[in-house]
């Protein structure tokens, strides 16, 4: 039924605003083992991006004793005024799952589903064609069940992450 509800939200958005299509990729996602495909729509000084994306979190970010694999779906609004090309900021939020390996037996995981929303602030270098936006966001992370504990060894996801990152994207 949400699939159904965004749809309709984003069908609704793209027609009445007449807007541009976009494709974009997160190439550190790929970098990290992972992968990332957004479609986004701009128009009337907003700009809608749907997602899925999916990393190995890099070792020194995380307790040394475990893998963790980040996978997730997700939706960011941006306002960025009267050009599309310059300073943005907006909110974003998703579905987030954590996969958890403990680096000693690999047969040793567990999962955890999360929530994620917060805010973002970037730049976009480029309009019709090939671009390219740097951005940084700050997301709050519910549902959380407490520490992840395999083979004796505790981890613990923060409440709060910033994750800096660039896109690069075509316009149509």
């Amino acid at each position: 039924m949400k699939r159904i509800i965004l749809l309709l939200l984003t069908l609704i958005f793209t027609t009445s605003l007449q807007a541009e299509i976009e494709f974009e990729t997160d190439p550190i996602a790929f970098a990290l083992k992972g992968h990332s495909a957004h479609i986004a729509f701009a128009g009337g000084g907003y700009r809608l991006d749907l997602g899925t994306y999916g990393l190995e979190l890099p070792e020194d970010t995380n307790n040394p004793d475990y893998t963790v694999v980040m996978t997730g779906q997700g939706f960011k609004l941006d306002y960025y005024g009267e050009k599309l090309d310059g300073w943005f900021s907006g909110i974003q939020g998703g579905r987030v799952t954590l996969d958890f390996t403990h680096a000693e037996d690999p047969t040793v995981t567990t999962s955890r589903d999360l929530v994620n929303y917060g805010a973002r602030v970037g730049y976009r270098f480029g309009t019709k064609g090939f671009y390219i936006s740097p951005w940084i966001g700050v997301d709050k992370f519910t549902n959380q069940e407490g520490p992840v504990n395999l083979g004796g060894s505790e981890y613990q996801w923060k409440e709060f992450q910033v994750f800096p990152t660039v896109h690069l994207g075509y316009s149509f």
